[in-house]
């Protein structure tokens, strides 16, 4: 990376802090019906929800978290670190199973003797063949 573009990477890193973005975006007729933003320091706390338990899940391990909620909706929350510092958590919230839109929520993870990429945890909805597929999938370090 030359000089010149370290400047302008750490210019719009330094822009992108300063915008105001609203702390949750509902969405209707998707996969997803919510996505939001928390602090750390102040995470949903809607006692047992399954959102309040990925949250609770990042600030314990400061790794991706995927719950699901008894409707069968799932909450996955991805840490978002700058410097070292845990800045926000990112929820994606997905319908319950009884909607009709279907997708995948993903997380994958280095595991093994070799660190293969492989599906740590999913939601996969009505896809089942889908789930069947990446359970068996493993990506060798530095390919992809």
């Amino acid at each position: 990376m030359n000089e010149s573009h370290g400047f302008r990477e750490r210019h719009l890193i330094d822009k992108l802090e300063t915008m105001t973005l609203p702390n949750s975006i509902e969405l209707n007729a998707h996969f997803l019906s919510r996505v939001f933003v928390s602090s750390p320091r102040a995470v949903p706390t809607d006692a047992g929800s399954s959102t309040e338990q990925a949250c609770q899940e990042v600030l314990a391990t400061g790794k991706a978290s995927l719950c699901t909620g008894d409707d069968g909706s799932s909450v996955a929350c991805l840490p978002i670190w700058k410097g070292g510092e845990l800045r926000s958590i990112v929820g994606f919230v997905s319908q319950p199973l009884a909607a009709e839109a279907s997708g995948v929520i993903e997380i994958w993870s280095p595991r093994g003797r070799y660190n293969d990429l492989a599906l740590m945890r999913g939601h996969f909805g009505k896809l089942d063949r889908f789930q069947n597929v990446s359970s068996f999938v493993r990506f060798e370090r530095g390919s992809g």
